[in-house]
């Protein structure tokens, strides 16, 4: 059992390797997701742990969507719930979704996404504040969650430069989020 807790933590931080420095963060989460209920809950929360490390806000439209869907499984909650940095990297996600969802796109694919995110949030979110000490305003999240490295917006720019058939290139997305940000500071 030691050993596979071993093995399926390697290969958590592999995906996570491999999201962040070859731009399969997509593929990665598609993985994941079809995956999870075969993982070991601690090999799920490491994988977690280390995406919602690397990630950095703000987080392009569709990788805000592919994270929030696979965090609102029931198995991959439980799991990270069991962690209480896992559950304060979660809690940081999801605020900074919120905000940047909120204020991208308009077409109609991206109005699905948005919805669907913000659904996931929201259930994430609910989960979160039924647990004990979950309950963080934004400015104890913001103080608990360390600083990121630099590389680490590597996983999101992955996203952000993926595109798919009828979706707008999500780079525009993200900088329409930064230049939104910038405006309301």
């Amino acid at each position: 059992a030691d050993h596979q807790l071993r093995v399926g933590r390697m290969v958590a931080s592999t995906l996570v390797y491999l999201s962040a420095t070859h731009g399969s963060t997509m593929a990665v989460l598609g993985c994941v997701q079809d995956t999870a209920s075969h993982w070991h809950s601690a090999a799920l929360r490491h994988f977690v742990g280390n995406l919602l490390s690397v990630a950095q806000a703000p987080y392009s439209l569709r990788f805000a969507w592919a994270t929030a869907k696979l965090l609102a499984r029931q198995d991959v909650l439980m799991a990270v719930l069991a962690s209480t940095e896992s559950r304060t990297l979660m809690l940081h996600f999801c605020l900074q979704c919120e905000s940047a969802t909120r204020r991208t796109g308009t077409s109609e694919a991206s109005t699905q996404r948005q919805e669907e995110t913000l659904a996931a949030i929201g259930s994430i979110r609910a989960r979160l504040k039924s647990e004990a000490g979950a309950g963080k305003t934004r400015e104890e999240v913001t103080e608990s969650v360390p600083e990121e490295p630099a590389a680490a917006t590597k996983v999101d720019r992955a996203a952000q430069n993926t595109s798919t058939e009828g979706h707008p290139p999500l780079a525009k997305v993200a900088s329409e989020a930064k230049v939104a940000d910038t405006v309301t500071e």
